[in-house]
């Protein structure tokens, strides 16, 4: 497009007396070039718009930055329910969460974990009990297991059905020695032929102890008590010994802590109780070992004895302001006053060279 210079020079008409310099504007102004001055042609807003087409598609061979705003996912809050075993006060804490509230928070995180714990410990010991009981069994009948399989029974089949046949037999010993007979093909006139030819199950002969084996076996005995009873005692006292140093240390008043300390304390008194001692002083070594090992216990302590170290040191400050006072007369430095009642008085004291 050739450059335009447009004159926009106002000359006035000498031709038209009269005319005032608003009529003179009025008819040198025309609209359309004005707004051809303002807004673009109709071809320059599409050579603009051809142009950014251009810049857009050569956009994309250069590397783009990601700000870290958009590499941000967002997290969908959820509306949580407070648990139903929370109580009234509990369940105010969970909904509205503060700085205040937040030991309720605490309280019942410890409870719950130790009721867990417990509940888990419990379960366990129930399971183990259950394996000792049923490994007798197992280890009784674990090398027949396969004789009856390849019959076609199980284990708990075989047992049932003995445990049957002897619940019988102590209900009706002659009807349940016919059966069994009949349930083995065993015929019993066979049986009687036999027993007629001087067949006869053998007897157990009899064992008789000597005097020293009745000695040995009560000396065994006594012993066997003796050791039980002084286990028994020690257990009792080493009871005795843990109950009273818990109930002398804070820690072990909520429950949850309490097992948290107890784990960390157990390998450690388990190794002193080897080497001998007192059981308080074994507990007490234990202890101080955890609380100012374990950080986490670490920061439990100092928070629990803060408020009894400050104490101490308000008390020692007024102790020695007390006795600051008692010597100077009062609480500042320097040299004690003399108060004088009268004029006179404090001028001879003056004279004499005192203050």
């Amino acid at each position: 497009m050739a450059d335009k210079t447009e004159n926009t020079e106002v000359q006035a008409d000498v031709e038209k007396v009269g005319v005032s310099l608003r009529d003179s504007l009025q008819s040198k102004f025309d609209a359309k070039d004005e707004a051809d001055r303002v807004e673009p042609d109709a071809v320059e807003v599409e050579e603009d718009e051809d142009t950014e087409e251009v810049e857009t598609e050569e956009a994309p061979n250069e590397p783009q930055q990601v700000t870290p705003q958009q590499t941000q996912v967002k997290t969908e809050r959820l509306a949580v329910a407070p648990p139903g075993d929370m109580s009234k006060e509990e369940k105010d804490a969970f909904m509205n969460p503060t700085a205040a509230n937040s030991h309720v928070l605490q309280a019942y995180l410890s409870r719950r974990a130790y009721q867990t714990q417990s509940d888990y410990s419990r379960k366990m010991n129930e399971l183990e009990q259950t394996r000792q009981k049923v490994t007798g069994l197992y280890n009784v009948i674990k090398d027949h297991e396969s004789d009856y399989v390849r019959k076609g029974l199980n284990m708990a089949d075989v047992t049932r059905r003995f445990i049957e046949w002897d619940k019988a037999m102590d209900a009706n010993p002659m009807q349940t020695a016919l059966e069994w007979l009949d349930a083995y093909e065993i015929d019993l006139d066979q049986l009687a032929q036999m027993r007629s030819q001087g067949y006869a199950p053998q007897q157990p002969q009899p064992q008789y102890l000597t005097a020293a084996d009745a000695e040995r076996i009560a000396q065994e005995k006594i012993q066997a008590m003796m050791q039980q009873q002084q286990q028994s005692v020690l257990a009792e006292s080493n009871y005795n010994a843990v109950q009273s140093f818990m109930n002398s240390k804070p820690l072990f008043k909520d429950p949850g802590t309490a097992l948290q300390l107890e784990e960390a304390m157990a390998p450690i008194v388990a190794a002193l109780t080897q080497q001998g001692g007192n059981p308080q002083e074994i507990l007490e070594t234990a202890y101080n070992y955890v609380t100012k090992g374990n950080p986490t216990f670490a920061a439990l302590t100092q928070r629990l004895e803060a408020p009894a170290v400050v104490e101490q040191k308000v008390r020692q400050a007024q102790k020695a302001k007390a006795a600051t006072k008692s010597i100077s007369g009062g609480t500042g430095s320097g040299s004690p006053r003399m108060q004088t009642k009268d004029l006179r008085t404090n001028l001879q004291r003056r004279f004499n060279g005192g203050e």
